[in-house]
C-alpha cells in the first residue's frame, strides 16, 4: 500500500557512497592523502521493502549496480570474498554513532529507529571494501569483473518491487489500515519526554512504555480491517 509517511512518497534516505579511489595508471604515485570520492544522493524507499530490496535500490541511485553480485547482504550468504561493501546508518539528532547493518535484523532495527518519531529520516552510508588480497589477483579480478557484468545486465525494474503507490490505487482494506495506523499512532503519542519510543504502550506494575514499532502497528490494523479483534477505541 501507499506509504504512510512524508506525504506518501515513504522514508527519506540521504545516501553517502564511499568508493575505492580509481586504480593508478602505470608509472604514477598515489598522491599523499588522496581521498576516495564520495558520492551524495537523496531517495525516497517505502517502509516495507525488505533489506534486499533496499540495498538494490541504494547501489542503483548511485549507480553502482555492479556490486550487486558480490555481496553478501544481496546472496544471503557468504562469499569466497570479504563482502564488497559496508552499510551502516545514522539517525538526525538520535542515533548519533553509524550503526552496521549486516543482516535484516539490524535492518528491521533501522526500520523501527526511523519510523518511531518524525521526521522520519536517516542518513545511510555505504563504503565500497576492497576484495581478495594479495599483489597477484587477476583471477580474483576476472571473477570480479564476470560476476559484476552479469549483474549489469539485469534490469532494476526486474529486480526492484513495483512501488504499489506508481502503479495501482490503494485497496479498500490499505485505505482503512492507513487510517487505524494513524489514529493509533495519536492515540498511543506518548507525552513523556524522557520515553524517545513514542507511539509506546505503557504496561505493568512499573509503567514500562513498550515501543509500538511500524510493524506492531499494520499487524494491529490489519487484525482490526478483518475483524479478528475489536476497533482503536476499545
Amino acid at each position: 500500500g501507499q506509504s504512510l509517511y512524508n506525504n506518501g512518497k515513504g522514508l527519506k534516505m540521504t545516501l553517502l557512497f564511499t568508493s575505492l579511489l580509481a586504480p593508478l595508471e602505470a608509472g604514477k604515485r598515489c598522491r599523499a592523502n588522496a581521498k576516495p570520492p564520495v558520492t551524495t544522493n537523496i531517495e525516497y524507499f517505502h517502509e516495507d521493502f525488505p533489506l534486499r530490496d533496499f540495498v538494490i535500490k541504494a547501489l542503483d541511485s548511485v549507480k553502482h549496480t555492479d556490486l550487486f553480485g558480490l555481496s553478501w547482504i544481496l546472496q544471503g550468504h557468504e562469499l569466497d570474498t570479504d563482502d564488497c561493501f559496508t552499510l551502516s546508518y545514522t539517525i538526525p539528532q538520535r542515533v548519533t554513532d553509524q550503526v552496521i547493518v549486516s543482516n535484516e535484523k539490524d535492518y528491521n532495527q533501522m526500520i523501527d529507529e526511523i519510523t518511531s518519531k518524525s521526521p522520519f529520516e536517516v542518513k545511510v552510508f555505504i563504503v565500497e571494501n576492497k576484495t581478495g588480497g594479495g599483489e597477484d589477483n587477476s583471477e580474483e579480478d576476472a571473477e570480479h569483473d564476470k560476476v559484476a557484468g552479469s549483474w549489469k545486465k539485469q534490469k532494476i525494474s526486474d529486480m526492484l518491487p513495483l512501488a504499489p503507490q506508481q502503479n495501482y490505487p490503494p485497496s479498500k482494506e490499505e485505505v482503512a489500515q492507513t487510517k487505524i495506523i494513524q489514529e493509533l499512532e495519536r492515540q498511543y503519542c506518548c507525552e513523556d519526554k524522557q520515553c524517545g519510543m513514542t507511539p509506546c504502550h505503557v504496561t505493568g506494575p512499573n509503567a514500562e512504555h513498550v515501543h509500538l514499532t511500524h510493524m506492531h502497528l499494520r499487524t494491529w490494523a490489519a487484525a482490526i480491517v478483518d475483524g479478528k479483534i475489536e476497533g482503536v477505541d476499545q
